[in-house]
């Protein structure tokens, strides 16, 4: 499995990789299993 921190990188890959190509700014909500 992932773990927190790892998650949260990805999170972020794809909220910078959205916002560069549509401009919408994804708001990261923490998830907390």
């Amino acid at each position: 499995g992932a773990t927190g921190g790892e998650v949260m990188t990805l999170a972020k890959a794809i909220q910078t990789s959205v916002y560069e190509r549509f401009g919408i700014f994804l708001e990261i909500e923490p998830v907390v299993v």
